[in-house]
This record gives C-alpha cells, structure tokens and sequence, in this order.
C-alpha cells in the first residue's frame, strides 16, 4: 500500500489544508454570488407585468382607517411565519432585498418584514432548544444568546 506522506485530507493532491480552505472559500463565496445573481434575474423575470402591479398594491397598502395602526404588525408576524417556514431569516432578507431595489416592496414595508424574520430566527432557535433531550436549561441559554448577538 502506497502511504502519502502529506498531512491533511487532501495530502493527495499535494496542497496543504490552508491551500485547500482557500481554494474552497473562494469557490463558497463565487457560488454564493452566482445564486444570488440568479435569484435576483429570475425575481426580475417574474415579477414584470401584472404580478408587480398586484404584489404593489396589497404589499404597499395600509389596512382599513381604524386599524392602520396594526399594519406594521401584521407585516412583523407575515415575516415571522415566512422565517420559520423556511427555517432561515438570510434567505428572507436576500429574497426581501431585490424585491425592494424593484421597487416593489417599500422600505417602510421591509422594516417589519424584517423585524419579524429576526423573531422568527428566535423562534426558530428556541424550537429546537426545547427538542434536544439533554441538557434543556443550557440548550435554551444558548440559543438565547446566539439569537440576541
């Protein structure tokens, strides 16, 4: 059997772990901003015509006169349910970001969507504190703290 002398995963290969966590670092950050491109030409594609003009105008709207104060409210719990629907307040808020840059969401529309995504991280966190079966107490502690920094 032939014994590689190198150390590291990929001793192989004849590069160093340092040289490799670059070379994989580089690749992450392109492929991050590649998916990122994408996400923001398909929004563009699918959000040209009618669907902006609808998404416009509920998203934009305030509620009916007695209840206007409510809104940022509700948009605080629609970012909350959207969050821990899909388990990540990043991929909201990179999904909110185009849509505002189109000028579809407003800015005033964004803030408690994203409010709500950050509660929505907590939430999201103190769940699966409270499913780990070891040490509850500490398990909650953590996810606290990782959600307040």
């Amino acid at each position: 059997a032939v014994v590689s002398t190198q150390s590291g995963h990929y001793g192989r290969a004849g590069m160093s772990d340092s040289a490799v966590g670059v070379i994989l670092l580089i690749l992450s950050l392109l492929m991050l901003c590649l998916c990122l491109t994408l996400l923001v030409k398909t929004l563009q594609s699918m959000l040209l015509g009618k669907l902006a003009k609808t998404l416009k105008k509920y998203i934009n709207s305030d509620l009916p006169k007695p209840f206007t104060f409510l809104t940022g409210y509700l948009f605080m719990l629609m970012g909350v349910g959207m969050t821990i629907l899909v388990q990540s307040s990043s991929v909201f808020t990179s999904t909110l970001t185009p849509l505002v840059g189109l000028g579809v969401i407003s800015l005033e529309r964004m803030y408690p969507l994203t409010l709500g995504s950050n509660i929505g991280t907590t939430a999201t966190a103190m769940l699966a504190a409270f499913a780990g079966d070891d040490n509850r107490r500490n398990n909650i502690q953590i996810a606290v703290s990782f959600c307040t920094c």
